[in-house]
């Protein structure tokens, strides 16, 4: 669906057997689970449950203002914003997991973590964004913290809730902030019920193509027509005439 904006304005367990190279602690083979996100739960054993029990006693406050011992982060990104990551939480004297599919396996991030956990294969689908094998990191290592960087897993409101329910602080905002800010027809919802100014547009997603005509023509061209589930630029349109308004609105996002 659209909205409108004006433009004027292997399987195994979770447990890793690691070696020591260069410093770094790293998982001996790529040992990451296949299967279900809902049975993720059932395959923690007994001595990661209570793992999980332990830290969510010792949770405090929010996660980076956190004044816990031992505490340990969890980078679930790849490239420059897991470096990013790394580095700062290092000047906190905070150590850190960093996870990677096979073909990062000598990334900069990887090189630069305390620890690294091989999480699947090179398809982001099959690692970066499959929330049992970053989890099951996570509570092998005895993480504390995660940090999601941006993309990936960082806007899923499932994973920030499927963290907090292993006892693992999300570093970024509640499930609740993500669920109404994540979707654009949502979030533009919910500024102006706080009072906040936003730009002319239509109220709500558009149901057919003469009510976005009549909307785009209340507004004036130039107008950007703005897939609601996009992000990062996708899905968005730019249309400076009526013609090339109903063309681009009927093309596939």
């Amino acid at each position: 669906m659209d909205t409108l904006v004006t433009c004027k304005a292997v399987s195994t367990t979770p447990d890793f057997f690691v070696t020591t190279t260069r410093g770094i602690r790293r998982s001996s083979q790529c040992s990451f689970l296949s299967g279900n996100i809902g049975n993720f739960p059932n395959l923690l054993h007994s001595r990661q449950r209570g793992i999980c029990a332990n830290r969510k006693s010792k949770r405090c406050g929010s996660a980076l203002g956190s004044t816990c011992l031992d505490e340990k982060i969890l980078v679930s990104n790849r490239g420059e914003i897991a470096v990013r990551v790394i580095r700062t939480a290092h000047e906190m004297g905070i150590p850190c997991v960093a996870v990677h599919s096979t073909i990062d396996k000598d990334a900069l991030h990887v090189r630069l973590a305390d620890e690294a956990v091989c999480i699947g294969e090179a398809q982001s689908s099959q690692s970066y964004l499959f929330i049992p094998n970053i989890l099951s990191a996570a509570v092998s290592r005895n993480c504390t913290m995660l940090h999601p960087g941006y993309g990936f897993l960082s806007e899923n409101a499932m994973f920030v809730e499927m963290c907090r329910e292993q006892g693992i602080n999300f570093i970024g905002p509640n499930a609740d902030s993500i669920r109404a800010m994540g979707d654009k027809s949502t979030a533009r919802d919910t500024m102006k019920k706080a009072g906040v100014p936003t730009v002319p547009g239509s109220d709500g997603l558009l149901k057919s193509t003469e009510e976005a005509i009549k909307v785009a023509s209340k507004i004036g061209y130039p107008v950007m027509i703005k897939a609601t589930a996009g992000g990062g630029g996708r899905g968005m349109r730019l249309a400076k005439e009526p013609e090339e308004f109903v063309r681009l609105l009927q093309r596939p996002h």
